[in-house]
């Protein structure tokens, strides 16, 4: 099995996994408060005009929103000279942009209004046409960042509570922008690492936290994968993206009584809940496309480098690098995110914490090569 090409550090991280799961070869900004951050936060995403621009009974968009050649499902508004707001564009008919309309990032930009019935249609439009949105030169980062944060958390959320129509090409897309867009622009990544610093679209409760965790696991994750991994081929990056933001999935079968309990478990919740690996994987092996990077994340990533983990007990070299990535990421978000039970650590404390565990739970060559790709990209 070959080694992928890196800086030395991943001399010894084979490129594939091996097929049979469990046999390998030799986790910015202020903590502040997510009740004032979670409340009306798909309001704000979808009326994101100006401060006072708001009409009642509408949503204010910004038409770059709007796709030019696409079919847009929903009637669009606009403001005349005296306050009035009235009908622009009709239901189902191709968008053609007004040539008078400011498209550019400043305060001249042109801002159309939606019935706010209407907002499942656009959201179904937004997700049909995230690429392009995305795409636009004239989104700001600190936009793009939250545009993509929520329409993902929206996909996960989806993909959890429906896993039988798991879309592969849907999460795949959501990967590649993160890729192409997200990572590559140092001031979109900041702002989409203080999204998650605040819990954003979560509540502490199951399964709110369940979909929230995952997106941000699979986002660090895959990050930092393709950080020290140089030389990983962009298809196994997405497999291994995929085994990521679906490490958690087997949560779903764990009743939200257990999870949202205040305190210590019992034995027999305990139990319950550490079958969560074993049933992600069962849950997985039933989706189209599923991959032995994607399989061995999803079932291994509570193993840990002294053997104390589940379900295997697996320990060292038994551990895959894929895994072990998986398994930092999962503490440090579940650390720095609220619990039912406690509140969450800052970003430092909770790397502190880390620390003390490792190397009995955490690769210690990974865990330090963490801190060193969050120093470089100023987000310690």
């Amino acid at each position: 099995m070959s080694s992928s090409n890196g800086s030395g550090f991943d001399t010894h991280v084979p490129l594939r996994m091996p097929h049979s799961p469990g046999v390998n070869s030799p986790a910015r900004g202020k903590t502040i408060s997510t009740r004032k951050r979670r409340t009306g936060y798909l309001t704000r995403l979808i009326n994101a005009g100006p401060s006072g621009y708001a009409e009642s009974g509408y949503y204010s968009i910004p038409c770059l929103w709007l796709c030019p050649g696409r079919r847009i499902p929903l009637k669009i508004y606009r403001m005349d000279a005296k306050g009035k707001v009235k009908i622009m564009h009709e239901c189902n008919r191709v968008y053609a942009p007004d040539e008078k309309a400011a498209q550019g990032p400043s305060e001249g930009r042109q801002w159309v209004f939606i019935d706010k019935r209407s907002a499942s249609e656009l959201l179904y439009y937004l997700n049909d046409n995230l690429d392009e949105i995305l795409s636009s030169p004239y989104l700001s980062s600190s936009e793009k960042a939250e545009f993509f944060y929520y329409m993902a958390f929206r996909r996960i959320k989806n993909a959890f509570r429906m896993p039988a129509r798991i879309s592969v090409a849907d999460m795949k897309q959501i990967i590649a922008i993160m890729i192409e867009q997200i990572f590559k622009d140092p001031e979109a990544l900041g702002e989409v690492f203080s999204l998650m610093q605040q819990n954003v679209c979560r509540a502490p409760s199951h399964p709110m936290v369940t979909f929230g965790h995952s997106l941000n696991v699979g986002i660090l994750a895959t990050w930092f994968v393709m950080k020290v991994l140089g030389g990983l081929k962009r298809d196994t990056l997405e497999e291994v993206s995929l085994g990521y933001f679906f490490h958690n999935i087997g949560m779903m079968r764990i009743p939200g009584k257990v999870l949202n309990k205040e305190g210590s478990l019992s034995d027999g919740p305990w139990s319950c809940l550490r079958q969560h690996p074993q049933w992600g994987y069962e849950i997985m092996t039933k989706i189209r496309g599923m991959t032995p990077e994607m399989a061995h994340i999803v079932l291994e990533h509570h193993e840990r480098p002294d053997g104390s983990g589940y379900p295997r007990s697996l320990s060292g070299t038994d551990i895959h690098f894929f895994v072990k990535v998986c398994a930092i990421m999962d503490t440090l978000d579940a650390l720095i995110s609220p619990r039912v039970y406690r509140q969450p650590m800052t970003l430092l404390d909770a790397l502190k914490f880390m620390k003390e565990r490792t190397p009995r739970e955490y690769d210690p060559a990974i865990f330090s090569k963490l801190i060193l790709v969050m120093l470089d990209a100023d987000l310690i």
